[in-house]
């Protein structure tokens, strides 16, 4: 799934992937300009189940996100810095 941000002016591109995922899933993020955003992970009933800070550089930035302590099923996930957040669903099946 892919979704276009504009954020203080820069173009960001998001990808969320694979989706369904086993093991792990990969949070895409290529942005302009130097920010931190925060990946936060919530189960279907809104529960935050992961929430973690990221420095991204200028470019393509990928971050590895482990899914060892989830159970098969859907969750969604959420990108936001300062100014904009974005929803994902994503689907856990080993």
């Amino acid at each position: 799934y892919s979704n276009i941000l504009v954020i203080n002016g820069s173009i960001h591109s998001v990808n969320v992937f694979p989706n369904p995922f086993s093991k792990y899933f990969i949070v895409e993020i290529e942005n302009l300009s130097e920010q931190t955003i925060t990946i936060e992970l919530f189960d279907v009933y809104g529960k935050k189940l992961y929430s973690e800070d990221f420095s991204l550089q200028s470019g393509k930035n990928q971050i590895n996100i482990s899914s060892s302590f989830l159970t098969n099923g859907n969750y969604f996930l959420k990108v936001r810095n300062d100014l904009q957040q974005s929803y994902y669903k994503i689907t856990k099946n080993e």
